[in-house]
């Protein structure tokens, strides 16, 4: 309940920012915020200055850059054009990307329990958008 509420609080600042110009000045400060609360909660539970491999320097530079600020860029943008509802119905969809990428570059295959979650989840974002587009087709 708790992350939630707080991705509902992101939305909503995402929202609430949505001026050309205007979201790089929020979203700078939220990345700075975040990524050092990760730090200091790091070095609370594990030791995290020690010497890394390339190929581990490499992951956290990846999961820096493509989930966090291309990812979170792409959510912040998507929230400019698109209804709030639909950017959270798709978000949800973030699990499916994960287990195909770890199939893809790891060579993981999920469990049963992935493939119900993945059909229940795209049959609910279907079913929302489905009359989301009925909606938006119906009061043109």
């Amino acid at each position: 309940f708790g992350s939630m509420f707080l991705f509902a609080m992101y939305l909503v600042s995402a929202r609430g920012n949505l001026r050309p110009g205007r979201l790089w000045s929020y979203m700078v400060p939220l990345y700075t915020a975040g990524g050092t609360f990760c730090l200091l909660m790091s070095l609370v539970f594990t030791e995290p200055f020690r010497a890394y491999s390339t190929r581990d320097l490499g992951f956290i530079v990846g999961l820096g850059l493509i989930p966090t600020v291309l990812g979170h860029s792409i959510l912040n943008f998507s929230m400019r054009v698109l209804r709030g509802q639909v950017v959270s119905i798709v978000n949800l969809g973030q699990f499916l990307f994960a287990g195909i990428l770890a199939f893809v570059f790891l060579g993981e295959i999920p469990e049963w329990p992935f493939w119900v979650a993945a059909v229940l989840v795209a049959s609910g974002a279907s079913i929302a958008l489905g009359s989301e587009a009925l909606k938006n087709e119906g009061s043109e």
